[in-house]
């Protein structure tokens, strides 16, 4: 089912799961990463804490497509 053991209870959630999983579902940018098989709201929530800011590259392939132009 996707979740979780607790305590030796498969499928059982726990408050800071569902806490999470609220969380993300909130939020558009999460919503888009789980519509991609295997993304779970903890996975969304973590490449989202890693990358911050997404406005701060200047193009969907960064810095890395401008230096090998050069």
């Amino acid at each position: 089912n996707g979740w979780p053991d607790t305590f030796g209870i498969p499928g059982r959630m726990t408050p800071e799961y569902a806490a999470l999983a609220r969380i993300s579902l909130d939020d558009a940018r999460s919503r888009k990463l789980m519509a991609i098989a295997g993304i779970s709201s903890v996975i969304a929530t973590a490449v989202i804490a890693a990358i911050g800011d997404i406005s701060r590259f200047a193009s969907p392939r960064g810095d890395l497509a401008e230096a090998r132009a050069r």
